[in-house]
């Protein structure tokens, strides 16, 4: 799994890799902890790519969570 740009202005990516297929959840956090976004997606395949909309988002640092039935990943992102 690998998530692009970052630091990023109104979209970030998600490249799910050969393994990841099936369902995600992608919860967004501030850096506090706080939620502030929070989807799930269903039916991915390998290597898809999801697109993020973080433009509402203020400028600042956040944690993208991502788990699926298996695994949980967290990543640090700078908004722009």
């Amino acid at each position: 799994m690998y998530l692009y740009p970052n630091p990023a202005n109104d979209f970030i990516y998600l490249r799910l890799g050969e393994k990841e297929s099936g369902k995600l959840r992608v919860m967004i956090t501030n850096i506090q902890g706080f939620i502030v976004s929070s989807r799930e997606y269903d039916n991915l395949t390998n290597d898809q790519i999801i697109e993020i909309n973080i433009s509402g988002l203020p400028a600042g640092k956040y944690l993208i969570n991502v788990a699926d039935n298996i695994s949980y990943k967290t990543i640090r992102v700078i908004k722009h």
